[in-house]
């Protein structure tokens, strides 16, 4: 199973991915394309327009904890919209928090 965590503290964001989908064989994963096309995507956006406090991407996994204003915002609201349709689609191979302190 994949599990997303993220929370957003303020223009503070942390999302922490781990795990694999298991959906199907390595190479035929669906679900796992899926979540790794919306995490390379926000890691190539976020690169490029925010701060970046730490950004880890390997095989099962990835940390992005960074700084930015309101179009880093949207960045980080487009993926979770993904994560949370993935999940909503395959709940017993994705799984998502979200916490928020709301600003």
């Amino acid at each position: 199973m994949i599990r997303v965590n993220y929370c957003r503290t303020g223009e503070r964001h942390r999302l922490a991915l781990s795990g694999h989908a298991g959906y199907d064989n390595t190479g035929h994963d669906i679900v796992c394309a899926g979540v790794s096309a919306i995490s390379l995507a926000l890691l190539a956006y976020v690169q490029t327009k925010a701060e970046i406090r730490e950004a880890r991407y390997e095989s099962g996994e990835l940390l992005l904890d960074c700084e930015g204003g309101p179009r880093t915002e949207a960045a980080f609201d487009m993926a979770m919209t993904g994560y949370v349709n993935l999940a909503d689609k395959f709940p017993q191979h994705v799984d998502v928090y979200i916490a928020s302190d709301g600003g």
